[in-house]
C-alpha cells in the first residue's frame, strides 16, 4: 500500500495498493475502489462484483467487504463520512454507484474527477493538493446530487414528528427489554397501529428497529474499547452473546468478534503506512491510466470541449444589458387581483429584480369597467388597486390597451381557453374620449411623473389567432388604415393629458406579415400618430402549408429566431424611411404551448441562457411570455407541473428557468467576453463571474409532433445528445492570491422540479406539506472551494452536465 494524499483534516485520503488485504475490510469512512489494472472480486453483504480495469465503486460507511482475485492494482479514494453528512446537511446518507452506473452521465463524470484527482496527486506540490481539494467539492456534490440512495416519497410534519417521537423513546431504552406495547402506551396509539405504522415508514418491523439502534452503538463499542463480547451484547440490549452475533452478522456479514479484528487490522496497516510513497510499478500504473484516459477523453465525442483565455486587464469591456429584467409578461388585469399571483409576482421582484410588469385585457367586465360609459365618469377603482399594488411593491406597470383575446393553447392549433372578446369601442371619437378620462384619472391619483415612466401598448390583431386545427376559424381582420385610426385616437386622448407618455404598438408577428406586409404598416403608419416604441411578438415557429393547402404553424430549432425578427424590423423601418424607434420584444418565447413537458424542464433553462446570450444588446426589452404558470390554470391542471410555461408552477415553486433568470441576475460590471455559450464578466479587479449552459438541443422528432402530446417519462428521448460541455478558462493579468471558487448549478439532479416529482412517482395530489417538501428540494447545487494564483494566471475547467446551467463566481480573498 502507498498513501500518496491525506489532507491534514483527515476529510480525504488517497491510497494505491499493488496487494490485496488477507483479511476482510471494514470501511469507517465513505470509500471508492478503483481498479487500476487487472481484475479484482468485491463481496459485501449485498452480494458480488466483478471490476475489471477502470471499474469503480462506492463502499458506504460502517460496510464490510473482501477483495479477492489475481494481480492487481488498484485505488481506494476514503471521504470522511461525517463531514459529508455535515455538509449535506443530514445526519446520515447513504450512496449507491458502481458499474451497473457505466452508461450514466453522471457516472463518466464521477469517473473523469478520479483521474483527475490521480493526476494531481501525483504532482504532489501545492498546486495539486490544491485541484484535490476542488475537485473534493465537485466530487460531493455529484455523489449528493445523482447516486444517493433516498426513501420513496415525501413526509408529513405529522409523520416526522411520530418518526422523531419512535425513535427517541427507542434510542433512551434500547438497552432495557422494551416491548412494542410500552411505546404504544407512550405515543396513546394500539400495537396494531404502531407496528403496521413502524413497517411502513422505516421498512422493518418493530423488533428489528430496535436492533438497529443497538447495533448501532454495539459496533462503535467494538470499534473503540476492549470490552469483551459478552459485555457488549448484554450492555446494549441483547438477551444473550448468542442473538448478538445472530444479528451482528445478519447485517454486517461477519460474527462481532471477527469485525473487531477486520476493523483493527485496516487500521494498523494505515497508521503505519500512511506516509509511503508509491513504487515504481505503482507510478508507472497509474500514470499510464491516467495517460489512457486523457487520450479517451480526447477522442471521445461525448463531450464539447471550450477554452477561453481573457485578459483581465481589457478595456475592451462594455456594460452588462439587462433586457431580459426589464419587462415581465403577467397575465390579464383580472389575475392580478389574485392574492397567489401577486405573492409569486413579489417573489419574482425580490429574487429576480423584475421593473415592469406587463398585462392586458385592462377593461375587462370583471373589473366593473363599462367601456361606453357616456357621460358619467368611468370606473376605474379595481384597476387603480392593481397599479396600487405594483407601486407599492416598488413594480411599475406596463399596460396593454387592446382587446388582447385569452387564449390558452396545447399547441398552436389547439386551444383549452379561446375567449375573444364581442363588446369593442363603437367608434374612434368614444376611444379618444375613454383614454382621455383614463390618463386624467391615473394623473391625478399618481401624478405626471409617475405616469409618464409607465408603458402603454396597442396591439394590433393578428390574424393568425383566429386559425384551429390549421383551419381558419372566423374572419376577424383588422385593416392598417383601422388600426391606425384607433392608435391615433388612443394616443390624442392619452397625450392630450399627458404628452410625455410612452405609446408604442401594434405587437407584431413578423412572420406573420412578411417582408411585404410590414413594410405596408409602416408606409401606413407614416400618415398617423407615431408611437414611441415599435413592438413585436416573437415565437419560435414558422408558417406551413399543410397537403390540402389549409396554413398552419411549425415549430423549428433556428435559436436566431428574435434577431432575426428585429434586424428585419429595423431593415424595412429604414428601407420606407421611417422615423428612427426602437424595437422591443414585448412577448418572446420557443413556445406558445401550456401543456408541455418541455416547458419544465432543465432544457428549457439552457436554450433559454443560450437566447439571452444571443440577443443581448439587440433590444432594451425582451419580455418573457409567461411568467407564472396560474395564468395557464385550468381543468386539467392538477399535477404538480403541467407543462406551463411560467418561471413558477402554479404552486410557486420555482422552475429550472427560473433559475435561468436568477444567475443572469447575479452578473454584474463590465462584460470581459461573451459568447453564445458563455459570459465572463468583472467587478473591480478583484470579483469574476461566468455564466454558461450546455443546451444540447432537441432531435428531429421534437419538432415533428404535437409538444402536448410527449409524455414526461419519455421527453428525455428527445434530446439531440446528452454530451458534457468542459469549458476550460485561463484568466490572465489577475491579482495573485488565493480566490474563493463559489459554484451554482442547475441540472436534472438540482433544481429541477419534474426530478423532484418523480421521486415523489409523479403523484398529482400533494397535501401542502409535500408541496413544501417540493420547493424545498428544487434549489440549485452550491459549493465553495478555493484556488491559489501566483504568476497571475488563473486556470480552471468549468463541466456542465447536458442541460444544465452554471453560475461561478472568482472572489479574491483580502489578507
Amino acid at each position: 500500500m502507498s498513501s500518496i494524499f491525506a489532507d491534514d483534516s483527515d476529510f480525504i485520503q488517497l491510497d494505491f495498493f499493488s496487494e490485496l488485504p488477507e483479511q476482510p475490510q471494514m470501511s469507517e469512512n465513505i470509500e471508492i475502489l478503483q481498479v487500476i489494472n487487472g481484475e479484482l472480486l468485491l463481496q459485501t453483504g449485498g452480494g458480488e462484483k466483478k471490476l475489471s480495469a477502470g471499474d469503480f465503486v462506492l463502499i458506504n460507511a460502517n460496510t464490510v467487504y473482501e477483495l479477492r482475485g489475481g494481480a492487481a492494482i488498484y485505488a481506494r479514494l476514503s471521504l470522511a463520512a461525517n463531514r459529508i453528512y455535515n455538509l449535506l446537511g443530514k445526519s446520515s446518507v447513504r450512496f449507491q454507484c458502481g458499474p451497473e452506473n457505466r452508461e450514466e452521465p453522471a457516472y463518466l463524470r464521477l469517473e473523469a474527477l478520479l483521474w483527475r484527482i490521480y493526476e494531481a496527486a501525483l504532482r504532489k506540490d501545492q498546486s495539486g493538493s490544491i485541484q484535490i481539494i476542488s475537485q473534493y467539492y465537485q466530487l460531493i456534490e455529484l455523489l449528493s446530487t445523482a447516486f444517493p440512495v433516498e426513501k420513496e416519497g415525501g413526509s408529513t410534519r405529522a409523520e416526522e414528528e411520530r418518526d422523531n417521537q419512535i425513535l427517541q423513546f427507542i434510542r433512551s431504552y434500547y438497552a432495557e427489554p422494551i416491548t412494542l406495547g410500552q411505546l404504544a402506551r407512550s405515543l396513546f396509539l394500539s400495537e396494531a397501529y404502531l407496528s403496521k405504522y413502524i413497517k411502513k415508514r422505516f421498512k422493518m418491523n418493530y423488533m428489528e428497529l430496535v436492533n438497529a439502534v443497538r447495533l448501532s452503538h454495539a459496533v462503535e463499542t467494538l470499534k473503540h474499547s476492549n470490552e469483551s463480547i459478552t459485555r457488549i451484547a448484554l450492555s446494549n440490549g441483547f438477551s444473550s452473546v448468542a442473538s448478538f452475533n445472530k444479528i451482528f452478522k445478519s447485517n454486517y456479514g461477519l460474527v462481532p468478534s471477527d469485525y473487531r479484528k477486520a476493523y483493527l487490522n485496516s487500521h494498523e496497516v494505515q497508521r503505519d503506512t500512511r506516509c509511503h510513497e508509491l513504487t515504481p510499478a505503482v507510478r508507472a500504473a497509474v500514470e499510464a491510466g491516467i495517460e489512457d484516459f486523457r487520450a479517451r477523453e480526447k477522442e471521445d465525442l461525448s463531450a464539447v470541449r471550450i477554452e477561453a483565455t481573457v485578459d483581465a486587464l481589457s478595456r475592451n469591456t462594455r456594460p452588462v444589458t439587462r433586457s431580459w429584467q426589464k419587462v415581465i409578461n403577467a397575465g390579464t388585469a383580472y389575475d392580478l387581483t389574485r392574492s397567489d399571483y401577486q405573492q409569486q409576482l413579489l417573489y419574482l421582484k425580490d429574487r429576480l429584480g423584475i421593473e415592469y410588469v406587463r398585462f392586458w385585457d385592462v377593461f375587462s367586465p370583471e373589473l366593473r369597467i363599462n367601456i361606453h360609459p357616456g357621460t358619467e365618469s368611468a370606473n376605474f377603482s379595481t384597476l387603480f388597486l392593481i397599479i396600487d399594488f405594483l407601486i407599492d411593491h416598488g413594480m411599475k406597470p406596463f399596460l396593454e390597451l387592446a382587446f388582447k383575446p385569452i387564449r390558452i393553447l396545447k399547441n398552436p392549433n389547439k386551444a383549452v381557453i379561446d375567449k375573444h372578446r364581442s363588446d369593442f369601442f363603437s367608434d374612434a371619437a368614444e376611444l379618444n374620449a375613454f383614454m382621455r378620462e383614463l390618463a386624467q384619472q391615473l394623473v391625478s391619483r399618481y401624478g405626471r411623473r409617475e405616469v409618464s415612466s409607465w408603458y402603454f401598448e396597442y396591439w394590433k390583431i393578428d390574424p393568425r389567432l383566429y386559425y384551429v386545427d390549421q383551419k381558419l376559424m372566423r374572419t376577424f381582420t383588422v385593416s392598417n388604415e383601422k388600426y391606425f385610426e384607433e392608435f391615433d385616437a388612443l394616443c390624442a386622448g392619452i397625450k392630450g393629458v399627458l404628452p410625455e407618455a410612452q405609446i408604442g404598438g401594434g405587437g407584431f408577428t413578423y412572420r406573420t406579415y412578411g417582408d411585404a406586409g410590414m413594410a405596408e404598416i409602416f408606409e401606413t403608419w407614416k400618415q398617423h400618430s407615431l408611437p414611441d416604441f415599435v413592438s413585436l411578438n416573437c415565437y419560435q415557429y414558422t408558417n406551413a402549408e399543410g397537403e390540402d393547402g389549409e396554413s398552419f404553424e411549425r415549430r423549428y430549432g433556428d435559436m436566431s429566431f428574435i434577431i432575426k425578427s428585429l434586424e428585419d424590423t429595423r431593415r424595412i423601418m429604414r428601407e420606407v424611411h421611417f422615423p428612427d424607434r426602437p424595437v422591443y420584444v414585448t412577448e418572446f418565447d420557443f413556445t406558445v404551448s401550456n401543456r408541455s413537458v418541455a416547458n419544465d424542464s432543465c432544457n428549457k433553462a439552457a436554450q433559454l441562457m443560450q437566447e439571452l446570450l444571443m440577443t443581448m444588446g439587440h433590444t432594451e426589452v425582451l419580455s418573457y411570455w409567461t411568467a407564472l404558470d396560474a395564468y395557464a390554470e385550468y381543468t386539467d391542471t392538477s399535477a404538480v407541473v403541467f407543462g406551463g410555461v411560467g418561471l413558477l408552477s402554479k404552486d410557486g415553486i420555482p422552475k429550472p428557468a427560473f433559475y435561468t433568470y436568477a444567475f443572469l441576475r447575479r452578473m454584474d460590471g463590465e462584460i470581459l467576453q461573451q459568447t453564445d455559450e458563455y459570459m465572463i464578466t468583472r467587478q473591480g479587479m478583484d470579483s469574476f463571474k461566468v455564466l454558461c449552459h450546455n443546451f444540447r438541443g432537441y432531435s428531429d422528432g421534437f419538432y415533428e409532433g404535437n409538444e402536448d402530446e410527449i409524455a414526461i417519462r419519455d421527453f428525455a428521448s428527445f434530446t439531440r445528445d446528452n454530451r458534457e460541455k468542459h469549458l476550460r478558462l485561463r484568466l490572465t493579468n489577475v491579482p495573485n492570491g488565493n480566490y474563493q471558487i463559489r459554484i451554482r448549478e442547475v441540472d436534472s439532479q438540482s433544481g429541477s422540479v419534474q426530478s423532484a416529482w418523480q421521486r415523489l412517482n409523479y403523484d398529482t395530489h400533494l397535501d401542502r406539506d409535500d408541496v413544501a417538501f417540493l420547493r424545498n428540494q428544487c434549489v440549485p447545487a452550491m459549493w465553495r472551494m478555493e484556488q491559489e494564483v501566483v504568476n497571475g494566471v488563473l486556470d480552471f475547467e468549468i463541466r456542465l452536465a447536458p442541460n444544465s446551467i452554471k453560475y461561478t463566481h472568482f472572489i479574491l480573498r483580502k489578507g
